[in-house]
């Protein structure tokens, strides 16, 4: 039994590698670790709902959903080892990377009472 890798798959997961940095523009540089996680599984989700529907779509074959859960959650996986693995070494995302820097604002931020 043989088993190929679609192109989608493969956009996927290069969007999933990409996710971190995205996150690091959406939130706030003082935003809870548990705020930036709860937004890069939603856009893991997005982006694996999406590829797998589109994929669904060019095939001609009907949606199905488990497979699209299970790209989400790869997704997710792929995204936390790239920022962990990559982006966060790197001094690209985290807390004091340089995308977090240079954007200041986003989700997540505290402010002030007035």
């Amino acid at each position: 039994m043989g088993t190929t890798i679609s192109l989608a798959q493969w956009l996927n997961s290069g969007i999933n590698v990409l996710l971190p940095i995205l996150v690091a523009v959406l939130t706030s540089r003082v935003a809870d670790g548990a705020v930036k996680a709860l937004v890069l599984l939603l856009l893991s989700a997005v982006s694996g709902y999406l590829v797998s529907w589109l994929s669904a779509l060019d095939s001609g074959l009907a949606f199905d959903f488990s497979q699209a859960s299970f790209t989400a959650v790869l997704g997710f996986v792929v995204a936390v080892a790239a920022h962990f693995g990559v982006w966060k070494p790197g001094g690209v995302t985290g807390s004091g990377g340089a995308v977090q820097s240079a954007m200041p604002g986003g989700i997540g931020g505290r402010h002030s009472a007035v």
